[in-house]
C-alpha cells in the first residue's frame, strides 16, 4: 500500500518527506524478494528430444528441490513478440557462435577453424524451424554424427538468447541433443560433458545413442546446484 503523507498545515507548499527506513530492514525485504524469486527452475529445450522426457524431469526437479519447476519449451520461443528483425538478428548471432562452437580436432585445445557458410546456415535453420510460422512442421536438419560443441561456447550463446530479462528470478536449465564438451588437460583432449554449471545451466540428452534416465540426468543438475 502506497504511504499517504499528510501536511500539518493544508495550506503549506514545503515538502513532504517519507519517514525513513533503516537501511538494515530495507536488507532484509530485498533478501525476501529475491528468495522469492529465485525459487523457480524454468527447463527449456534445444533440438530434438523425442527420446527425453523433458516434463518428467521437471516434475522431479520439483519434487526433490522443494521449488517450482516449470517447463517453458523450446529455448527460442523466448523470442516471440519481438520484432521480426530482432528475431532474425538473434537467430543469425546465435547460430553463427555455435557453429564456432564446434570442436573439429578433439585432440586440439585450440580447435576454432573458420566455421563454413554452410555449417553456419544449418545451426540457423535448426532454430529457425521454432522461430518462423512458415517453417512449423518441417524438419530440421539432423546434427552430423560424432559432433562435439565447446560446452561454454553453448552455453554462452543460449545465455545470449534468453537475456537478462529471462534469467532473472529463477534459475534457467536448458537441455540439448547437442553433445558438449570440455578440455581435460590431463588427457589432452576433448571429452564429452554431461551437465555445465553455470547461467544457464546446459544439460546434455545426447543425439547418440540411447537417452539418459531421467534420474541420471536430475542426479547430475542438483550437483551443479551446490
Amino acid at each position: 500500500m502506497a504511504v499517504q503523507p499528510k501536511r500539518t498545515n493544508p495550506t503549506s507548499t514545503r515538502p513532504v518527506y517519507l519517514p525513513r527506513v533503516p537501511a538494515k530492514e530495507l536488507e532484509e525485504a530485498a533478501k525476501g524478494i529475491s528468495a522469492v524469486q529465485g525459487a523457480a527452475f524454468r527447463v527449456f529445450t534445444d533440438g530434438d528430444l523425442s527420446g527425453f522426457e523433458i516434463g518428467a524431469l521437471a516434475g522431479r526437479l520439483s519434487q526433490t528441490e522443494g521449488r517450482v519447476a516449470s517447463f517453458e519449451g523450446e529455448l527460442v520461443a523466448v523470442l516471440a513478440g519481438r520484432p521480426q528483425t530482432e528475431v532474425r538478428q538473434t537467430v543469425s548471432a546465435a547460430g553463427h557462435r555455435l557453429a564456432w562452437a564446434r570442436v573439429r580436432d578433439a585432440s586440439k585445445q585450440d580447435y576454432r577453424v573458420l566455421p563454413l557458410r554452410g555449417e553456419a546456415d544449418e545451426e540457423e535453420a535448426r532454430l529457425h524451424a521454432r522461430t518462423q510460422p512458415e517453417y512449423e512442421g518441417v524438419a530440421k536438419p539432423p546434427l552430423t554424427f560424432g559432433l562435439l560443441y565447446d560446452g561454454e561456447e553453448v552455453q554462452a550463446a543460449y545465455r545470449a538468447l534468453l537475456g537478462e530479462g529471462e534469467r532473472a528470478g529463477a534459475v534457467c536449465i536448458v537441455v540439448t541433443d547437442r553433445r558438449l564438451g570440455r578440455w581435460d588437460a590431463e588427457a589432452k583432449r576433448w571429452t564429452a560433458q554431461d551437465v555445465l554449471a553455470g547461467s544457464p545451466i546446459v544439460a546434455s540428452a545426447g543425439s547418440e545413442g540411447p537417452s539418459p534416465s531421467v534420474d541420471a540426468l536430475l542426479e547430475d543438475i542438483r550437483q551443479t546446484l551446490g
